[in-house]
């Protein structure tokens, strides 16, 4: 009986390191066939509740590979995510992600996971100072949240089965 508790307790312990050392990095996951979510992004173009604007929102991958997440966070801007410098990337086959990437999240995902954040930065605006195009990012929860992450990874689902690992860097100018 003694054995089963302490392998049980062992377990627990185990599992929770783990999955504490998961959340300080974030694992975005792509892939070509995630389906495009319609959401109304009304208050990310400042317009009232009553006149909604239904947006395209989904991932996507740019001509010079930057990934780009067309959901808008910080007062309606997206995020871009670029391959990190001197970053290698990784390929694993894509039966091994779960199993590796327990955390990992699709960008709807992402998106919901934000959504107090972003509602709160809404309801409490950063003053943009008179002389600047752009607000005071840094004040905001939404970018706090994504910033609050050691390193951002993005897997990007292959078409041959496998799937590339690739550390990147927020290039969004906020």
């Amino acid at each position: 009986m003694k054995k089963y508790l302490f392998m049980a307790i062992f377990l627990v312990i185990i599992g929770n390191a783990m999955a504490q050392n998961q959340g300080t990095n974030l694992y975005i996951t792509f892939s070509l066939n995630e389906p495009v979510v319609v959401k109304n992004v009304y208050k990310h173009l400042r317009t009232s509740p009553t006149r909604p604007r239904m947006w395209g929102c989904r991932m996507s991958k740019l001509n010079d590979g930057t990934y780009y997440l067309r959901y808008p966070i910080y007062y309606g801007h997206s995020l871009e995510l670029t391959h990190k410098q001197g970053a290698t990337a990784q390929t694993i086959s894509t039966s091994q992600i779960a199993s590796l990437y327990p955390t990992a999240r699709t960008a709807a995902q992402l998106d919901l996971d934000m959504q107090p954040a972003i509602d709160y930065d809404y309801a409490n605006p950063v003053p943009v100072p008179i002389d600047a195009l752009e607000g005071n990012a840094s004040n905001s929860r939404s970018v706090q949240y994504l910033e609050s992450f050691d390193k951002i990874f993005v897997i990007e689902y292959l078409p041959n089965g496998t799937a590339k690992v690739v550390e990147c860097e927020i290039t969004t100018r906020w």
